[in-house]
């Protein structure tokens, strides 16, 4: 073990997932976003594509990595745009014509036609449609902004966060939502309880993945489902941005998955798959922290909510565009994986490990 500016790691050069050691894709990065000290690299799996953290925060020390996340940043208030989003387009292709009101019912049906839209609302439910209504858990629920969303289209919901203060403000947020503190494993909760269990950006934080996924697994009824989304360590964004990719993140990404390596990851955990696909609706946002942070500097300010130019934000447009039609034409290269797994009567081996 070894301390790096005061954050205690371990080494990790082995992959996870086939044992093999791993290759060095990036060194000597920083933490451009939120300024965590240290200097960290990047290994890729020469077998199987995994990419980690090497060396890896030991796990007393994780809390800090996140003292000034924006998981800490106040909900706003949603625009007439983002209701339609959540909940009229919803209501359009997704069965939740109950949770919307009349304009926005309307205002979904017509949106719904535009491809990018349509997916951007799928993916803002985590692809679950009304008819599997039932009691959901939001694993890193954050300031519980999801919570909210899918309380409004008819879900019972809950969360666990590690993070006091973003569980404090989810708390607040969506009031009567019981939000946990703590890790997964340990806050105690029932087994079978969950007809869904959601981890949006999450499973790349984890340090062991697999333990993560059969807590998900044990807590799941049968037939419930797991959903996940992560960014994608082959999406356009990292042939754009190379080492200034917003999804590496280091230090606080542990793991970055491509849809090869997460689908492996949740099979060893004992689930059975649905689906998985690559999707593209954060590639806006994600190429504008990818420009802060090319255009940042060592040491110098957070490039985390740094102004960008409205030509910044025109390119940001155009990118997206080209990775949905990417993305359509069946390259996986959207931003993030976003995988559907459930728990059959034959998942016995997730509750049980």
């Amino acid at each position: 073990m070894s301390t790096r500016a005061e954050i205690r790691t371990h080494a990790a050069p082995s992959c996870r997932l086939c044992g093999v050691p791993g290759a060095s894709l990036h060194v000597d990065m920083d933490d451009r976003l939120y300024g965590v000290e240290g200097r960290w690299s990047l290994l890729r799996c020469p077998e199987c594509g995994l990419v980690w953290l090497d060396p890896s925060p030991d796990a007393a020390d994780m809390g800090r990595l996140y003292e000034a996340y924006h998981t800490h940043d106040r909900p706003v208030h949603p625009s007439f745009v983002q209701r339609v989003i959540r909940r009229g387009i919803p209501a359009a292709v997704l069965g939740y014509g109950d949770s919307a009101g009349a304009v926005e019912r309307a205002t979904g049906r017509l949106l719904a036609a535009i491809g990018p839209l349509r997916e951007t609302a799928r993916r803002s439910v985590m692809a679950l449609s009304a008819n599997r209504r039932g009691r959901l858990l939001d694993v890193g629920c954050g300031a519980g902004l999801f919570l909210s969303v899918m309380r409004d289209l008819g879900w019972e919901v809950s969360g666990t966060e590690t993070d006091a203060a973003a569980a404090a403000l989810a708390r607040r947020h969506v009031p009567g939502a019981v939000v946990h503190t703590g890790l997964l494993e340990d806050v105690g909760l029932p087994d079978a309880g969950y007809d869904a269990v959601t981890l949006s950006h999450v499973i790349e934080h984890v340090p062991d993945p697999e333990s993560t996924l059969r807590s998900c697994a044990r807590l799941l009824r049968s037939g419930g489902r797991v959903v996940l989304a992560t960014p994608n360590a082959c999406g356009l964004g990292v042939s754009r941005f190379g080492r200034s990719w917003r999804g590496w993140e280091v230090p606080r990404h542990i793991h970055v998955f491509d849809p090869d390596t997460l689908a492996r990851q949740v099979e060893k955990s004992g689930l059975t798959i649905c689906s998985v696909e690559t999707v593209t609706s954060a590639a806006f946002y994600l190429y504008l922290d990818g420009i802060r942070i090319e255009r940042s500097t060592p040491g110098g300010p957070s490039a985390a909510g740094r102004p960008v130019g409205r030509f910044d934000q025109l390119w940001a447009v155009g990118f997206w565009l080209k990775e949905y039609e990417a993305v359509r034409r069946g390259r996986p290269v959207g931003e993030e994986v976003l995988l559907v797994a459930e728990r059959t009567s034959q998942t016995g081996g997730a509750h049980s490990a």
